[in-house]
């Protein structure tokens, strides 16, 4: 079910304690007693790289010794993912040093995804359950490599903004483009969404052999819809809604599924079940579509690991969380605590 969020239960973004932590933690999500609270947790690598960066470089230790200097850090880690020329790599640093870099900017542009997903969930008082859907998208593109390379060589500092608010306010338009805010269709949720987010959607109510079928029905359906429908100038221009599928998209799906299922790549569970009628498709994608409704998008790390799976370079491949001893398990419970008695 998905949390039943209101203005004043969307949980408050809580404070990171130094500089430092602005670039080695990552949002996650927890709750108590049905509520909602978000923390911090360390990535262990990015702790030792800001480490390292700290004791060798003096120009980076001085930056950090300033109360209020993370802008400056950030531009710090900013140079050595563009590669700037003026930042000279040294022998003491990481051969691996600009995707470091780029992690370090995404931990750092995490707070920046919670308020761009809170603007646009205060501005079109879309149902208050998509607000975590909004910060996925967010956090999606700025742990995406390309993305935030992108975003960092676009940026000009002759706009008279921050590198801040530039990245908040590009991301509150892809969280528009990618929600579809007034042009939402339950075709394109049901297109879009990953085998692994729909496999866990389905888990929530189904078992084998349903789940196997429904997804290699979702594949074969999507293939067909996306030429008849989606890729078809005749029947949408570009940006507009996706259409309903009709009654032939459901056949023409019917029959893909019949002819993949004695393929190799088709799972047991598909080769060993009965040919299915067009109508049995449409029913299968109804109750894939209502199984993805109502299962609500994690912003843990879980579900940024899709990008992994759908073939796009992420920035939180091989990179590990610090394991808390008992006594910071108990302070982060405190924490969590206080933020839900604030709340």
């Amino acid at each position: 079910m998905p949390h039943p969020f209101n203005q004043e239960s969307i949980p408050r973004l809580p404070e990171r304690r130094d500089n430092a932590e602005n670039f080695f933690t990552c949002l996650m999500l927890t709750s108590d007693s049905g509520r909602p609270a978000l923390y911090w947790q360390n990535y262990a690598e990015l702790k030792r790289n800001f480490e390292l960066y700290k004791e060798r470089s003096l120009a980076f230790s001085q930056l950090c010794t300033q109360p209020d200097e993370s802008k400056r850090i950030a531009e710090f880690w900013k140079q050595i993912a563009i590669d700037d020329p003026s930042h000279i790599a040294l022998e003491w640093e990481p051969k691996n040093r600009k995707m470091l870099a780029l992690r370090h900017l995404a931990s750092y542009f995490e707070k920046n995804c919670y308020y761009a997903a809170r603007q646009v969930q205060l501005q079109f008082s879309t149902p208050l359950s998509q607000w975590e859907e909004y910060l996925y998208y967010a956090r999606v593109y700025i742990y995406t490599v390309d993305n935030l390379l992108k975003l960092l060589r676009a940026y000009n500092i002759f706009y008279q903004a921050s590198l801040d608010t530039y990245i908040q306010q590009t991301l509150i338009k892809i969280i528009k483009t990618e929600s579809d805010i007034g042009k939402f269709s339950p075709w394109r949720l049901l297109a879009k969404k990953s085998d692994k987010e729909l496999d866990k959607a389905l888990q929530q109510k189904f078992r084998e052999p349903n789940i196997s079928q429904y997804k290699f029905a979702r594949k074969c359906f999507k293939q067909v819809y996306h030429v008849n429908k989606v890729s078809n100038p005749a029947i949408r221009r570009t940006g507009n809604k996706w259409p309903d599928a009709d009654s032939e998209d459901f056949r023409a799906a019917a029959e893909y599924y019949n002819a993949g299922k004695f393929l190799p790549s088709a799972p047991h569970e598909v080769s060993a079940g009965a040919n299915i009628s067009g109508e049995q498709m449409q029913a299968w994608m109804k109750i894939c579509i209502a199984a993805l409704q109502n299962y609500p998008k994690s912003i843990n790390l879980e579900s940024l690991e899709i990008l992994q799976e759908e073939g796009r370079e992420g920035l939180l491949s091989e990179l590990e969380l610090v394991e808390p001893n008992i006594d910071e398990v108990k302070d982060s419970d405190t924490k969590v605590r206080e933020l839900l008695n604030r709340s």
